[in-house]
């Protein structure tokens, strides 16, 4: 009876002691990698320049003039005038708290932004993981099937020896071990792209430890749904600014005038100039710059409200396909044990002349593919486990 075995190892990596890294130890390097890795920064910066400005004891630009006026040049008057001074917008009733909301909105939103770049990192480490957790139990299964057909094509090689077997036998086994060679050749070569990509992603060749998750308990609120109501508070921030914006700021000119004349009866003099300007509102720009801000707060809802629904559907498919994976582990466990006895009868019925080597090659052939995908069952339900973590706002640690 030919022996068999099951590489445990498929399930369990093995690290050093001390040397187990895990998903925590892996995020920052995906991280570092993702195109949005600086947005949080932006929005930082977004933050307090928003705060700055409302914090500002002018609403704008100061502009400083100089004003000469001289009578000498058309005519022959010596009067002469100087006038300098400057002016400044000052701010309108609820423009500065308008503008602090808009800072506060940012500054939440580079947390929330923090948060779903962390969540984005997870999702990619969590593909990586198991695409080559898959490719390593492929290659190893694979490694199995051809080492157990090597030992088959000893066994009837010795049986053609001893004349109980045709040569044929021995070929046919012989030309099995090159297919499973080929098989071989073509995982090795998927798990070199499989560990070439994680490495690329995390500069590292280990996977993490434990590498099963914990089902968890979803959040009240998905953080990518956060992060879009976010938005719609800075887009609804804005609009009130605009709002306040319906007229031009009032200004105020402060400065000083010299009047002064070449006549011996005349003497200089000096004035001090205040004086505030203030729009009369009738700027028909506003309503265009409002409904332009109008819009942003619509389009901005519009979508939060598609990327509830598109988070609603995979929660919902994640749910259905851990469901699945758990009927499929257990249908795959069932014909993996008939699959087995079904290749110990065929060895015992070839030993004893009752069967031919095609029906033994059969059988064993049947029972690596069920072996394997028995394996991979239980993978596919861990890997189910995970993405249901993952569609419920679940980060890495």
């Amino acid at each position: 009876m030919f022996k068999y075995f099951v590489f445990c190892s498929c399930l369990i990596g093995f690290s050093p002691a001390g040397w187990a890294l895990s998903y925590g130890d892996l995020l920052p390097g995906i991280i570092d990698k993702l195109p949005k890795k600086n947005q949080s920064d932006a929005y930082q910066l977004l933050a307090h320049a928003n705060q700055g400005y409302a914090d500002s004891w002018i609403a704008g630009e100061v502009d400083v003039s100089l004003r000469h006026e001289n009578a000498n040049i058309i005519g022959n008057q010596s009067d002469r005038i100087w006038e300098v001074g400057a002016s400044f917008p000052i701010w309108k009733p609820g423009q500065t708290k308008s503008l602090s909301q808009l800072g506060d909105s940012y500054q939440t939103l580079t947390v929330l932004s923090r948060q779903t770049l962390k969540l984005s990192a997870s999702a990619k480490l969590r593909q990586l993981v198991w695409a080559y957790k898959k490719a390593q139990t492929q290659l190893a299964f694979a490694q199995q099937s051809l080492a157990q057909t090597q030992s088959l094509v000893k066994f009837v090689s010795q049986k053609v020896r001893a004349g109980e077997s045709p040569k044929f036998d021995l070929l046919v086994a012989q030309k099995s071990v090159m297919q499973y060679q080929q098989i071989l050749a073509q995982h090795q070569a998927s798990l070199r792209v499989a560990q070439q990509n994680f490495q690329r992603w995390t500069g590292q060749t280990q996977l993490p430890e434990p590498l099963a998750e914990k089902l968890m308990s979803s959040r009240s609120t998905h953080p990518d749904s956060e992060y879009y109501q976010a938005l719609i508070a800075i887009e609804n921030a804005k609009l009130r600014w605009v709002e306040g914006q319906k007229s031009a700021n009032p200004s105020v000119f402060i400065g000083s005038r010299m009047e002064s004349s070449d006549g011996a009866a005349s003497a200089d003099k000096q004035f001090l100039i205040a004086e505030i300007s203030v729009p009369l509102g009738f700027d028909p720009a506003s309503k265009t710059r409002k409904s332009e801000q109008q819009q942003q707060v619509s389009d901005a809802t519009i979508r939060q409200r598609e990327i509830d629904q598109q988070l609603q559907l995979d929660l919902l498919s994640a749910k259905q396909q851990l469901k699945a994976t758990e009927r499929i582990e257990d249908l795959a466990q069932q014909q993996f044990t008939l699959s087995e006895e079904a290749m110990l009868l065929a060895e015992s019925a070839y030993q004893q002349g009752e069967t031919t080597i095609q029906a033994l090659l059969l059988a064993k052939k049947q029972f690596f593919e069920d072996q394997l995908n028995n394996q991979l069952a239980k993978l596919n339900h861990l890997e189910a486990i995970a993405n249901l973590n993952q569609s419920q706002g679940v980060i890495l640690e």
